[in-house]
């Protein structure tokens, strides 16, 4: 797989709490968004612990753990939680600091998705479909039906997250497998995109243009609406001999 990432501080805030990881070793691809939440720079602090962990575990062990013991991974993502946990615990700096964490890996056509937060990934062809589920209060307030999608959209709450790496001492980690053809993409995002960015538009964008070149566009497109926040896009392509 071929990946590109970008990441933009938008036309609204003073720091990017964002980071994004676009790793290849050997037959395998390695992309992670992390959108950091905390006063101060705590945010970024935590974003950043998140990203230089999977950078070390992914350049250091062994190709072979990545897919054939995808418990390993999940084991690395409880440790990060940890450690954000105990750094926030150990600074009032940093109290209440934590991170989104979308993580995929994939080996030929087959990709392990890591899931915490409201960060998103999606499989694009023809069509767009979200593969994670997001982790926030209007998303809660939908499955309980007490919310509808396009009510969901204004919500005074929208940026309220239900669940992210450091604020809690456990952590519950969506995963999912997904079989990839030729040509297939795969999107991650910080709702940066998203809260800016309409699907159908996302998909025209992506379907349509080589990923150097969307990943480019995304952005402007977020920032053009608005740029109220952070945005992180990464970008992953199957080729055709794969």
């Amino acid at each position: 797989m071929r990946a590109i990432g970008k990441t933009h501080i938008g036309k609204q805030r003073i720091i990017n709490q964002d980071c994004f990881i676009c790793l290849n070793k050997a037959a395998q691809t390695i992309i992670a968004v992390a959108d950091g939440m905390g006063g101060h720079n705590a945010g970024e602090v935590a974003s950043k612990i998140a990203a230089d962990n999977i950078d070390e575990y992914f350049s250091e062990s062994p190709t072979a753990d990545f897919m054939e013991r995808p418990e390993h991974v999940e084991s690395l993502i409880l440790e990060i939680n940890k450690k954000i946990h105990d750094e926030a615990e150990f600074s009032d700096h940093y109290a209440g600091m934590g991170t989104t964490l979308t993580l995929c890996v994939a080996d030929g056509k087959i990709a392990n998705i890591y899931h915490v937060g409201d960060s998103r990934a999606y499989l694009i062809n023809e069509s767009i479909t979200q593969i994670t589920k997001d982790h926030s209060l209007v998303q809660f307030l939908i499955d309980q039906g007490q919310l509808t999608r396009q009510e969901a959209e204004n919500h005074p709450r929208k940026n309220v997250i239900t669940r992210a790496l450091g604020t809690d001492e456990d952590i519950e980690i969506d995963c999912f497998t997904i079989i990839l053809s030729n040509n297939d993409k795969l999107l991650l995002c910080s709702d940066g995109l998203t809260n800016m960015v309409k699907t159908d538009e996302i998909l025209e964008i992506v379907k349509t243009h080589p990923i150097c070149d969307a990943v480019d566009m995304l952005v402007d497109a977020a920032n053009e609406n608005g740029g109220t926040d952070n945005i992180t896009v990464v970008i992953a392509e199957m080729e055709a001999d794969e």
